[in-house]
């Protein structure tokens, strides 16, 4: 079956529904003044199937085509708002405002959601990135050959959210490295990136899914989404819905049931991968690196069922480690934690006395959000006992960007293939990658640009689906369709067909998706200072 689209003539501009339907009431009234309704009426460029012409008759094609217009991407988010009345029921539909042009308020608080092409700054953190990938989005608009990568996760966040503002703006950062790199060089595939907000908690992550369903064909070409926000029940239905539409995902998700062939939450969904290991390949990894064999620990554990990221690392560690829970008996310390949290220093606090007495475990297997465990630490620290007792702190791969702490009374053992302390490691054989990333960060956002897991994550998940997309229509002048891009994404799978990101080059697999390859595990000591246990492969 041929997986491409043919490029056709130059295409016409990119509108959302919403903004179609503002373009027909505009060009009705138009017509109505001119009195001249055929006059106004574009010529809709006719697509060239050349897998359905002669060999003579495809070589005759030509792929000259007009200007085209700027590129508009634009949110047409119209949430229904219910409001239930004591003394009755009042359904009002449509209560919406613009945030701009295009641009839509949504939920309880308002917020803008929806799709942009960086037109629109969903924060004001994000405005400086937004701008750039919009001009570069304009900048490729003229390009015969022009396909669509949306980014989609949320744009907007609360203080003390799982999934920070500063974490949002380092992945985008990283996504724009990687469209930039995509982008560069003479004729060929060229790449938009399409910025699609879930608001808050992934609240409206149903409708801006549809969004991108409406996006598949012409004018926009979606090839690919990614991103995919946190490991959560709502990006598990996003993630379903794009499935169910053919279209490939490349997420930035550990829960061990995001992949193409987990059951864990019914039927597998077909075309995800991803570019960060499952909490499973990173605590084997982690295991190998605890130090005493007769060590005993205490399981911190978030009770919300909602987050299937603190769930799936729970569950690991029970597995992983069962030797060592099943000798500490009962050191199960469950919390309250998830966005309405309440009282977490008391319980925090509850927790670490649990380390005082001379028989107490050294080790705390932290199945937890990486936002809460500075929280957790400080805890440690404040007990009323004895500190000079080495404490260690095993939890996922989310604690790479832990602010420093020099006070620290506890160390922190983690795996994570986009750690900067193991990348820049002079040991790495494709640390070269790293500081190529690290060095075009530094030239597109000043040199003081934060290094984080998140910049590499958003980089790799955009190039990995770039790369895929690239390879579906290898040495020919057209544009592919979202299905032959999720061919060669799980062709990604062999050392001369693989992924050159920044943190390092990697391989997906065949079958399930997910990233192949070793992991490095480092240490976090009391100090703050990083020290790389096991490059995981990077050496070798």
């Amino acid at each position: 079956m041929d997986r491409r689209r043919p490029a056709g003539r130059r295409q016409a501009p990119l509108a959302l529904p919403g903004d179609r339907r503002l373009l027909r009431r505009d060009r009705a009234v138009r017509r109505q003044r001119s009195g001249d309704a055929a006059r106004r009426i574009r010529e809709v460029p006719q697509v060239v199937r050349t897998d359905r012409l002669t060999p003579d008759e495809r070589n005759s094609v030509s792929f000259e085509t007009p200007p085209r217009p700027r590129w508009l991407l634009r949110v047409s988010l119209a949430l229904g708002t219910v409001l239930a009345l004591a003394l009755g029921v009042v359904v009002v539909v449509g209560l919406v405002q613009r945030c701009d042009t295009g641009v839509w308020h949504a939920g309880d608080e308002g917020e803008c959601v929806g799709v942009t092409d960086g037109s629109f700054p969903f924060s004001s953190e994000l405005a400086d990135v937004e701008d750039k990938i919009r001009q570069e989005n304009e900048r490729v608009a003229q390009e015969p050959e022009v396909v669509t990568v949306a980014v989609l996760m949320p744009m907007t966040a609360e203080p003390g959210a799982s999934l920070s503002i500063e974490q949002i703006n380092d992945y985008l950062r990283g996504a724009y490295i990687a469209q930039l790199s995509a982008n560069a060089g003479g004729p060929g595939l060229k790449f938009r990136l399409a910025l699609a907000n879930e608001g808050r908690d992934e609240h409206a992550s149903e409708q801006v899914t549809d969004e991108l369903l409406k996006m598949v064909d012409e004018p926009e070409n979606l090839v690919a989404v990614t991103g995919l926000g946190l490991s959560s029940p709502e990006t598990e239905k996003g993630a379903r819905k794009l499935s169910a539409a053919g279209i490939p995902m490349v997420g930035y998700l550990s829960a061990d049931r995001f992949n193409s062939t987990s059951e864990e939450s019914g039927p597998p969904i077909k075309g995800l991968t991803r570019v960060s290991p499952s909490l499973h390949q990173e605590l084997e990894a982690v295991a190998e690196h605890l130090g005493d064999p007769a060590a005993t620990a205490i399981l911190v554990h978030d009770e919300s069922r909602n987050d299937y990221y603190t769930a799936d690392l729970q569950k690991n560690f029970e597995d992983t480690f069962s030797e060592i829970v099943t000798r500490t008996g009962s050191m199960s310390a469950p919390y309250g934690g998830g966005s309405d949290a309440f009282g977490l220093d008391t319980q925090f606090g509850t927790i670490a006395s649990r380390l005082c007495s001379a028989d107490a475990p050294r080790t705390v297997l932290y199945a937890g959000r990486s936002n809460l465990l500075p929280k957790f630490m400080e805890q440690i620290s404040n007990r009323g006992c004895i500190r000079d007792r080495p404490i260690t702190v095993v939890t996922g791969s989310e604690s790479t960007d832990l602010p420093k702490n020099e006070n620290a009374s506890a160390a922190v053992l983690y795996a994570s293939v986009s750690d900067p302390t193991a990348l820049r490691d002079q040991r790495n054989l494709h640390r070269d990658l790293y500081l190529r990333f690290t060095g075009e960060m530094e030239r597109r956002f000043g040199g003081n640009v934060r290094e984080s897991n998140w910049t590499v994550m958003g980089h790799d998940a955009t190039y990995a689906a770039v790369t895929a997309a690239k390879n579906s229509v290898s040495g020919v002048r057209t544009v592919p369709t979202p299905g032959g891009v999720h061919d060669n994404l799980f062709l990604l799978n062999h050392p001369t067909n693989l992924v050159s990101g920044a943190s390092g080059r990697f391989m997906l697999d065949g079958d399930s998706g997910d990233r192949i390859g070793d992991i490095p595990v480092l240490r976090r000591d009391k100090t703050g200072h990083v020290e790389v246990l096991d490059l995981g492969g990077l050496d070798d």
